[in-house]
């Protein structure tokens, strides 16, 4: 009787570690990096993978989507962070246009069952590659080809546009993803 109890309370516990596994976050391989922390990649940009070791870090640069703010209550401010952009450019990827129909479509909710989205500020942002004018004025178009983008879905608001050029940085701008982090636009969304 013993034994059964035993073998019992053995499955139990493996059992609920299969679980607590299965419930964790999806896993991928991991990235081969050198010592600054930066992925290596090919000559056709992919990232190299390394099939001995896995991780729930989804990185931007190696081709996973780019987290949105999903808000499911009315809050005065919805503030989205990760619309990246490419290095030296002002052209929205096929993500970034896929993050920005996912805000429409928040912005078209919060309308629907909240105050309405009365005013979205948009402000570029840059890495601290080159000139801080030329920075600037690269922050001021990625904001400006955001704001065409949301306009041309329908979007009902006042779109102010701003940009913080290199000084606003998220991450070092002294490693490639630091700087490839730091090629982004944040979209602030409110009712006032």
């Amino acid at each position: 009787m013993k034994k059964i109890i035993a073998i019992t309370a053995m499955l139990a516990v493996s059992t609920m570690g299969f679980a607590s596994f299965a419930s964790a976050d999806e896993l991928v391989q991991g990235y081969v990096t050198n010592s600054y922390g930066e992925v290596y990649k090919n000559s056709s940009g992919e990232c190299w993978r390394d099939s001995f070791t896995t991780t729930t870090e989804k990185k931007v640069e190696c081709g996973y989507p780019a987290p949105v703010v999903v808000v499911s209550q009315c809050p005065d401010n919805i503030i989205v962070q990760n619309l990246y952009f490419d290095f030296d450019s002002a052209t929205i990827s096929t993500a970034t246009k896929i993050d920005i129909m996912n805000i429409r479509t928040q912005i078209k909710e919060a309308n629907d069952s909240c105050a309405p989205i009365k005013h979205i500020t948009i402000t570029g942002n840059t890495d601290s590659t080159g000139p801080s004018e030329y920075n600037y004025n690269l922050g001021l178009r990625r904001a400006e080809a955001l704001k065409t983008f949301l306009t041309s879905l329908g979007t009902i608001a006042i779109i102010d546009t701003l940009s913080d050029g290199e000084t606003n940085p998220m991450h070092s701008n002294n490693n490639a993803t630091g700087r490839s982090r730091n090629r982004r636009c944040i979209v602030v969304i409110t009712s006032k």
